[in-house]
């Protein structure tokens, strides 16, 4: 027996663009994460950022930076914790993980 699911894919012509609906709880209020890549302090745009649900390690988003380098995950649920992983496209660099990240 198969537990009803809390979110749903939706889809998107931008194969590096996945995301997800949740419930939000009693007040409604979606939340975000946001942040910039940097490379040696200066902002980078060739990578890849992937946030995982950290309890179920359940991809929740996977996202290119635009030009400046800056990514952001919208409509998430204000309780979910998560931890960011951002890759180096260019496979010179280790990537970088931010834990216990909690959208805002």
């Amino acid at each position: 027996m198969t537990k009803p699911a809390s979110r749903m894919a939706m889809r998107s012509s931008n194969l590096m663009d996945v995301s997800y609906t949740y419930n939000f709880g009693p007040d409604n209020t979606p939340r975000k994460i946001a942040g910039t890549v940097k490379k040696l302090g200066s902002n980078y745009q060739n990578a890849t950022v992937a946030v995982f649900r950290k309890s179920d390690l359940q991809l929740v988003a996977l996202r290119k930076p635009d030009s400046n380098g800056n990514y952001s995950i919208n409509g998430l649920n204000k309780d979910v914790v998560c931890f960011v992983v951002a890759f180096d496209s260019a496979k010179k660099y280790n990537a970088v993980i931010q834990d216990m990240v909690v959208p805002k």
